[in-house]
Formats: structure tokens, C-alpha cells, sequence
């Protein structure tokens, strides 16, 4: 079903309109917040994207200077929810002209279309009678000819330092400092590769040894060289 849908303008992300009787649930409003991020880059991306979310995916069209996004459960055919884009996307132009939508200066400033939305979101929440009434087979050729730019959450995040988070994960496990040998290494081991380092090990403490050695005898000879 259909969960969430906003309209804003491209140029400055301007948020228009929105639906305003989205349920209150730590996914929901998760997906939301992925869905904001992706608003923020959608003039850099193709007209048409599916962002996939952990429980949700969210579809946009872009056309006219403006952005319609619709947010849905994942079961749902993604074919019906660009059919629910294209539809809003001609009822909003229609009651709103292009010129009163670029003299917009505060956001929400056109959310009495929240009734339009409201409207639209129970009739596809509906797709046994939705059918008759939308071309699903024309919206699956164009959907077939034109696939959607499809993104993952990740691909949306806020940069640090250069790097998306992700790719900043993923440098830091690589820059984590691992032990050559461990436990679970030596019990890999061989008798032999075992032997091998232990004689290694045992070589390295006698070399040890010897240097301390060498270097007391040294200090010796040196205090002693000092006195005469």
C-alpha cells in the first residue's frame, strides 16, 4: 500500500505538499528521513528513480521543475506506483500553474492539496478497483523501456570527510590492525609450521639475549675506559 507521498520544487528543494495522515512508526519515519535525503539530490539523478529503504521503496518522478515522490510497502507493484505518480503529478499542475508555484516562498505552502493526496492514496491502496480505471499495461511497457535509476539508502547518506558513511565503514574495518598469528591460526597449523615457529621464536629470544649482552659489555668497557 501506499504509505507517503510529497511534492516539492527541484531548484531549492522546496517542499509543497505532503500527505499528512502518515502513521508514526520508527520504520516509517526511518524511510522518511531517506526519502528527505534523496529529495536533496533528485535534480542530480534521472526523472524516474526507485530508492530501496530496509522496509519500504521509494519511487520519484521529476518533470517541470518539480519532484512527486511516493513511498510504499515493498509488496507493492511498482507499476501502480507510478501510475499513482503520473496521476498526481497531472492533478497538482492542473490546479496550480507554474507561475504561482515559482513565486512560492515558504514550505508547505500549498498543503491544502493534502485532500487530493488523501483522495488518491485510498483509491490505490485499493487495486482491485484501481484497475479498471489506470493503464497498468502502458505504465509496464514504459517501465520495461525506461527502468527507474535504482538506488539503495546507502547510496543517499550525508558525506564526512570526502566519503559516504558507508565507504567510511568499510575504510575503517580495512584499517583495523590484525594480529599475523591467532589462536584460531595456530590451531590451523601443521605440526611441522608449528615446530618451525617455535624454533623461529626461540632463535629470536637468543639474539635477544646476545644483544643485551653485547650491550652491557660495551657500557663496561666504556666506564672503565673512562676511569684510565
Amino acid at each position: 500500500m501506499t504509505l507517503y507521498a510529497c511534492i516539492t520544487r527541484l531548484e531549492d528543494n522546496l517542499p509543497l505538499s505532503a500527505s499528512t495522515d502518515t502513521e508514526d512508526r520508527p520504520e516509517i519515519t526511518d524511510s522518511q528521513r531517506c526519502a528527505k535525503l534523496l529529495l536533496r539530490k533528485a535534480s542530480t539523478y534521472p526523472d524516474k528513480i526507485t530508492l530501496e529503504t530496509d522496509f519500504h521503496l521509494i519511487h520519484t518522478i521529476s518533470s517541470m521543475s518539480l519532484c512527486f515522490l511516493v513511498m510504499t510497502e515493498k509488496d507493492y507493484p511498482p507499476v501502480l506506483a507510478f501510475c499513482f505518480l503520473g496521476e498526481l503529478q497531472k492533478e497538482f499542475i492542473m490546479k496550480y500553474p507554474p507561475d504561482k508555484i515559482g513565486c512560492i516562498q515558504r514550505p508547505y505552502s500549498l498543503i491544502d492539496f493534502d485532500s487530493t493526496i488523501h483522495r488518491m492514496k485510498q483509491r490505490y491502496n485499493s487495486p482491485r478497483h484501481i484497475g479498471a480505471r489506470v493503464n497498468l499495461m502502458d505504465q509496464s511497457t514504459e517501465l520495461n523501456l525506461r527502468p527507474p535509476f535504482f538506488l539503495t539508502a546507502d547510496d543517499v547518506q550525508p558525506y564526512r570527510n570526502g566519503l559516504p558513511r558507508n565507504l567510511q565503514q568499510s575504510r575503517a574495518e580495512k584499517m583495523q590492525i590484525k594480529m599475523p598469528f591467532s589462536s584460531h591460526h595456530l590451531a590451523e597449523l601443521s605440526w611441522f609450521h608449528r615446530v618451525t615457529l617455535a624454533l623461529l621464536a626461540a632463535c629470536s629470544f637468543l639474539n635477544w639475549v646476545r644483544g643485551i649482552m653485547v650491550l652491557s659489555d660495551s657500557s663496561y668497557y666504556a666506564r672503565e675506559g673512562y676511569r684510565f
